[in-house]
């Protein structure tokens, strides 16, 4: 049987201030609903993203180009545990099948496993109906002819249905530019049981982007601040682009101002970086 390499990670504390997602005042109560419901979309597609990520670094790290089948691509699926699941899959005879598959806690593999015979591994009929959400909103992106906002192919991400049966599914402009995260060029299409888009959105009107820190930064940017003109509110995407950024927003909308802070550094990172910073800095004569 062949397995993934699983290599041990470490984790550390994290010491920096804790997630903030403050109602301005004077916003009201539907305002302030709506920015809760879009902090919880936004951590859903930051774990689903990261999951996605994570995944597709290991299996590149470990699967040489000649054993990689000619067709292969991913989706990821929710488990009760709380983690994501991210199944790479194959097509055999036009059916598709897992090839790899993958579970993420968080930014941590915690088991991965290739099958030997994927035509024994058939894609759920779960699985194939988010591929079929997926793939319908692909194919009205590009009917609508999308901007994104940096070169490179979009990102998606594919949420479970919701209580009323929508498959929501996100096509998100890549990070291709070293220290910069894309906040515009992303969208929406909420996809029904029939696998058809019955509505969708931009999230921004431009190619806003801000700052993103790899690495803590003594000295770094403490706040991107920027407004924002199609909600009242912050949306999923602003909670999720924060998650990425390790840098605060202020969000303005309708005159109001939204801090989202998701920046969370160990106290190894911290230290790291005030050597960096220490080191950098011209000896005395």
């Amino acid at each position: 049987m062949k397995r993934l390499l699983l290599l041990p990670v470490m984790i550390g504390l994290a010491v920096s201030a804790p997630a903030l997602s403050a109602s301005p005042e004077g916003a009201g109560a539907e305002q302030i609903a709506a920015n809760a419901k879009a902090k919880r979309l936004g951590e859903q597609i930051f774990r689903h993203d990261q999951a996605a990520w994570k995944a597709s670094d290991e299996l590149n790290a470990q699967l040489r180009a000649e054993n990689r089948p000619e067709f292969l691509t991913y989706m990821t699926e929710e488990l009760d545990n709380g983690n994501v699941r991210v199944v790479f899959y194959t097509k055999i005879d036009e059916k598709l099948f897992e090839f790899v598959v993958f579970e993420i806690d968080g930014g941590n593999v915690v088991y991965a496993k290739m099958h030997d015979d994927p035509k024994q591994h058939p894609l759920s009929d779960f699985l194939l109906g988010q591929v079929a959400a997926r793939d319908a909103a692909m194919q009205e992106g590009a009917r609508q002819q999308l901007p994104l906002c940096r070169s490179g192919s979009a990102n998606f991400v594919t949420l479970p249905p919701d209580e009323d049966g929508m498959v929501s599914v996100y096509i998100l402009s890549p990070p291709v530019t070293p220290g910069r995260f894309p906040i515009g060029g992303h969208y929406l299409f909420r996809v029904n049981a029939e696998g058809k888009p019955v509505s969708g959105r931009a999230f921004e009107n431009s190619c806003l982007d801000g700052p993103r820190l790899e690495r803590y930064v003594p000295n770094g940017p403490t706040s991107f601040p920027f407004v924002h003109q199609l909600d009242n509110h912050p949306t999923e995407i602003h909670h999720f682009a924060a998650r990425h950024m390790n840098v605060p927003l202020s969000i303005t909308a309708a005159e109001l101002t939204w801090e989202i802070d998701y920046t969370s550094w160990t106290a190894e990172e911290i230290a790291a970086g005030e050597s960096l910073m220490i080191g950098a800095a011209p000896t005395q004569p």
